[in-house]
């Protein structure tokens, strides 16, 4: 996350980068935009996190 967050790529992250990753983090996990992230949204997350990661496994090994 803390590359994503170095918009600029100067290599450092400053609070208003960090800010702004955490906030755009956030909206992508509260997929209703109510403002919370619930236990079901935490889970797909999750769940998605672990098929990229998978992914990406599987096109190493090839």
């Amino acid at each position: 996350m803390m590359r994503q967050a170095d918009a600029n790529r100067d290599g450092a992250v400053t609070r208003a980068e960090f800010d702004t990753a955490l906030a755009q983090h956030f909206a992508r996990l509260d997929t209703d935009g109510d403002g919370a992230i619930s236990q079901a949204e935490r889970q797909a997350a999750r769940e998605a996190m672990r098929a990229r990661m998978a992914e990406r496994r599987s096109q190493r090994a090839r």
